[in-house]
């Protein structure tokens, strides 16, 4: 009911609606787009070595989803890759 209302409103908005596969939004770290771990409330990502609130976590990285739809010439959703 509540996804048929979103697209219902969002198209009278022109607005895009995407759906996210909500396992990945809240395994994947907002900060690093490193796959971390989720129990219960907590997050934790080996990567950063940090816990956060999980739902804060995965709501970030919706709001990152969000932005790559709306800007899709930015880089969004990209990795930093370190040099060695």
């Amino acid at each position: 009911m509540l996804k048929q209302f979103t697209r219902y409103k969002a198209a009278i908005a022109g607005v895009p609606v995407v759906d996210v596969p909500a396992p990945y939004t809240s395994q994947t770290h907002h900060i690093c787009l490193h796959m971390g771990k989720r129990n219960g409330k907590d997050f934790y990502c080996a990567h950063c070595d940090v816990h956060e609130d999980a739902d804060h976590n995965a709501a970030n990285v919706i709001s990152l989803l969000g932005g790559s739809v709306i800007s899709p010439e930015r880089p969004w959703l990209s990795c930093l890759i370190q040099a060695a």
